[in-house]
């Protein structure tokens, strides 16, 4: 409780917007009851000493104990449902139509996006101003800080947006040091909050917290279609997670699919691989031909599937077949 509650004066006079994620790594549920108690009253004491110039105590992830300490009970949505819409969809539309699916269904009350579960830059090309806008923010859980910051302001900025009407959420392993550089970094540039988990709840003597992940690794819509792989790049190497050949084929580091479309970056910078548009004009019309044979025997009752496995193997509709 002491270590907690001398933690909790110094993330609160540091000026840090602050909450506890530290549910599924916690040591124990009775030390992250003491870390809550803790988090409350040195919160209570620095705000009354402060006249109410210091940080914020945003709450806890964890249901049960925001009700029985009546404080708010935060949180954001987990990379599963994108890496499951990622198998719907398609990776470069999985995140749009996640957050347009969160925002039918919460209407108005939609919070802050996880936005890195297939890396920043498929997120960032295809982030559309009403979305942007309808989140209050996004939450930075992988990459350097400092760096998705000035990602997060500049495609804020290209979209018109004022990025200080919007919130960053840091929640990547921090401790309170790391998180006052990240705070002092943001000044003038974006509203910053975090989310701490283990270094709140697990900082016990002797004991080293266990690495707790929990991801999806395949997915089907119904019980009568076929599984496929889920993987989350994220913008960090150590954490991706999934299927080793999905992962490559979904190569975050080139333009996403580099792999499967059997592209790839030379040294000076160059594209090798590349089909020259002569040869996609002519397998173009090869498709329309297919198409347009397809459909003729589809109308004479011809409709056995007749899929290639191999030729198959990136396209997102062969489900279908």
């Amino acid at each position: 409780y002491t270590r907690s509650f001398e933690k909790g004066r110094r993330i609160w006079e540091s000026g840090l917007t602050l909450g506890d994620m530290g549910t599924r790594r916690r040591f124990s549920f009775q030390h992250h009851e003491r870390v809550i108690d803790a988090l409350i009253a040195s919160y209570e004491d620095v705000k009354q000493e402060s006249k109410g110039q210091c940080g914020k105590f945003t709450g806890t992830s964890n249901v049960y104990l925001a009700m029985k300490y009546d404080i708010p009970c935060l949180g954001t949505m987990s990379h599963q449902c994108i890496s499951f819409e990622e198998i719907v969809s398609g990776v470069f539309e999985c995140n749009y139509n996640v957050m347009n699916k969160w925002s039918e269904v919460y209407d108005g009350n939609v919070g802050i996006f996880l936005y890195d579960c297939f890396g920043d830059k498929v997120f960032f090309n295809n982030l559309s101003k009403r979305m942007a806008m309808t989140f209050c923010g996004l939450r930075i859980d992988s990459g350097v800080e400092e760096e998705q910051v000035d990602l997060i302001v500049e495609k804020y900025k290209q979209l018109g947006i004022d990025p200080m009407s919007k919130q960053a959420v840091f929640s990547n392993g921090l401790n309170i040091e790391r998180a006052v550089e990240i705070h002092n970094y943001c000044k003038g540039k974006i509203t910053d909050s975090y989310g701490v988990g283990t270094f709140l709840t697990c900082d016990v003597t002797d004991c080293k917290p266990m690495n707790i992940v929990v991801k999806l690794i395949r997915g089907r819509i119904t019980e009568s279609r076929e599984w496929h792989p889920c993987v989350k790049l994220s913008c960090d190497k150590g954490k991706t997670l999934g299927d080793e050949d999905v992962i490559c084929a979904q190569d975050s580091d080139f333009s996403v699919y580099g792999k499967a479309l059997g592209l790839r970056k030379t040294k000076d910078g160059d594209i090798s691989g590349a089909t020259s548009e002569s040869s996609i004009s002519s397998q173009i019309s090869y498709a329309l031909k297919m198409c347009e044979n397809a459909t003729e025997q589809m109308s004479t009752g011809v409709i056995a599937p007749t899929p290639i496995e191999k030729e198959c193997a990136y396209c997102k509709y062969k489900g279908l077949c």
